[in-house]
């Protein structure tokens, strides 16, 4: 993505956005650059997790409170959240 492709204000209030978390999960190398080039996100506040095998995803079998009680993460977590696709 290229800022000249959205308008400038969306680019500037996504380019703020983007500096405020202290860390960002990208799904891929190539989301990990875009922020990194797009929006001028530090690449060392970027961690990549792949998404992971997408074929097979067993069924749910814990609610989601329980699974944020389990992982120990807050009743009512607000994440910001980048979601490009990625490329090869």
């Amino acid at each position: 993505m290229d800022c000249a492709v959205i308008t400038t204000f969306r680019c500037n209030t996504l380019c703020q956005l983007y500096q405020m978390p202290q860390a960002i999960i990208a799904h891929s190398q190539f989301s990990r650059d875009n922020l990194a080039q797009t929006f001028g996100v530090a690449g060392d506040k970027i961690t990549v997790i792949p998404l992971g095998n997408l074929d097979y995803a067993p069924g749910n079998t814990i609610a989601p409170d329980q699974a944020r009680q389990k992982l120990e993460l807050p009743a009512r977590p607000t994440y910001p959240v980048f979601w490009d696709h990625p490329q090869q």
